[in-house]
């Protein structure tokens, strides 16, 4: 229950301050402090934060909370979500596919429609090539390789390589 309730104290967070920002390939929210941010060093626990924060987003869109007509094109895009590990001086970096209807979120690829598989490959390739491109130092020590630790002095570099791919 207090992992639970962190992940929708964050995730409300994040949207009362309007600190998702949306860019052109994707959404971007990056946790730098707070009293939950040990919480979310672990990749689970912020690959679920992702996925309630593309939940809670697409039904503000659907609802006409983010009224804008730019929001509800973009009601589907992706979420790249960086949370500052202290400890390690790195930022732990999570990405998720987003979804624009209710119950069609899902984490990385796992049991996506083949529509949907495409696009999910390229998010990933898309984590790689930003690694590579951007000459920081970047630990895919994951098997999900949408799932990568940037140190904290790479992590403007990545995000700028990663828009890109």
């Amino acid at each position: 229950m207090a992992l639970h309730r962190s992940i929708i104290r964050q995730g409300t967070s994040l949207l009362d301050k309007q600190a998702i920002k949306t860019l052109r390939t994707f959404r971007l929210a990056v946790l730098k402090e707070g009293s939950d941010l040990a919480v979310f060093t672990h990749p689970a626990t912020l690959s679920r934060l992702a996925l309630w924060v593309v939940d809670a987003l697409r039904d503000l869109v659907t609802a006409g909370g983010l009224g804008d007509a730019v929001a509800r094109r973009k009601k589907g895009l992706p979420l790249v979500v960086a949370c500052l590990d202290e400890r390690r001086d790195s930022f732990l970096v999570v990405g998720v596919s987003g979804a624009a209807e209710y119950g069609d979120v899902r984490k990385k690829c796992a049991r996506l429609a083949l529509d949907l598989t495409d696009a999910c490959s390229r998010f990933n390739l898309a984590f790689q090539v930003a690694a590579e491109a951007s000459g920081t130092e970047v630990r895919f020590d994951r098997f999900d390789s949408s799932i990568v630790e940037v140190p904290r002095e790479g992590l403007p570099m990545y995000l700028d390589k990663l828009l890109v791919s």
